[in-house]
C-alpha cells in the first residue's frame, strides 16, 4: 500500500491508488484530513486538504457545516465525533473499534449508545482512525476507514494491517506536503534509505553497509532532518519523489 502512494504521479493519483486498495480488503469507506486546527469548535469545517468523504457525501456535509461545538453536541449522528477529537489530541497510535463487539460485550460502557446508533441509523460496523502526525502542533491528520459489512474478516484485516495502513498515510502526507526542495542528501544517508525503501530493517541495513546500527540512526536522523520529516516511512517517501533513491 504504501508503494501504491509512494510512486503515485501526484496526490490524486496516490490517493485513488491507496482508496482502491481498501476497497479491496472490504474498506470501501475512506477519507483523510489534514491540517485539522483542535483549537476549533469544529474542526473538520476548513481542513488544509481533504480526500475522501467522512462515511458518505451527505453525512461528510454534515459535519463540515456544523456550526457548534463537535465536542458537546447533542445530535447522537456527531456523538462519535467526540471521542475521535479527544483521541487526536492525546495520541498517535491507532484507533480501531468494532461496533458490533461491542454491542455483543457484558456490559454497557460510554461507546455503546454510540455503536448503537451507528450500526442502526448508519450501517456502520468497523471503524479505523490514524493519526498522521503528532498532536503537539495543534494540527493533526487523521486517516479514517469505515466497514459498512458486520463481517469479522473486515475488523480482523483492520487490527491485523493497522500499522501498514499507518504508513502508507504517512507515506501520502510526505507526498501531499512536500515542497520539492531542500539540502541534498549525502551517498551513505542515500544508501541507507534505499535500503529501507526495499523492505530492510536496521540490522539488515547495518550489515549491509558495513555500519553499525548506531550509525544507521545517526544517518537516518539526518535524512530525516534534510527531508523535514517526522518519521522513517515519510523520509522515503519523499526522497523517492524528489528522485533521490
Amino acid at each position: 500500500m504504501a508503494d501504491a502512494v509512494t510512486w503515485a504521479d501526484d496526490a490524486d493519483a496516490a490517493w485513488a491508488a491507496f482508496s482502491r486498495q481498501l476497497a479491496k480488503a472490504g474498506l470501501s469507506r475512506t477519507a483523510l484530513h489534514d491540517g485539522l486546527d483542535l483549537s476549533e469548535r469544529n474542526p473538520f469545517h476548513q481542513p488544509r486538504h481533504s480526500f475522501g468523504h467522512i462515511w458518505d457525501e451527505e453525512y461528510d456535509a454534515k459535519v463540515r457545516g456544523y456550526r457548534g461545538d463537535l465536542r458537546t453536541a447533542s445530535d447522537p449522528d456527531l456523538w462519535h465525533l467526540r471521542p475521535t477529537l479527544m483521541f487526536l489530541s492525546r495520541f498517535t497510535s491507532p484507533l480501531m473499534i468494532s461496533h458490533r463487539d461491542v454491542l455483543d460485550g457484558s456490559a454497557e460502557s460510554a461507546f455503546t449508545p454510540i455503536c448503537r446508533h451507528l450500526v442502526e441509523s448508519q450501517g456502520q460496523y468497523h471503524a479505523l482512525a490514524l493519526p498522521l502526525v503528532s498532536p503537539r502542533s495543534g494540527k493533526v491528520s487523521i486517516l479514517s476507514a469505515w466497514g459498512d459489512e458486520d463481517r469479522a474478516e473486515t475488523g480482523h484485516f483492520m487490527r491485523s494491517h493497522a500499522s501498514v495502513l499507518q504508513m502508507a498515510g504517512q507515506a501520502f502526507m510526505a507526498l501531499l506536503t512536500d515542497p520539492g526542495e531542500g539540502p541534498a542528501l549525502s551517498l551513505r544517508e542515500r544508501q541507507v534509505l534505499a535500503l529501507f525503501a526495499e523492505g530492510a530493517q536496521t540490522g539488515a541495513v547495518a550489515d549491509t553497509l558495513r555500519l553499525s546500527e548506531r550509525s544507521v540512526r545517526e544517518y537516518l536522523t539526518r535524512a530525516q532532518i534534510k527531508l523535514d520529516t517526522s518519521n522513517r516511512t515519510a523520509a522515503v517517501a519523499r526522497a523517492i519523489r524528489r528522485g533521490w533513491i
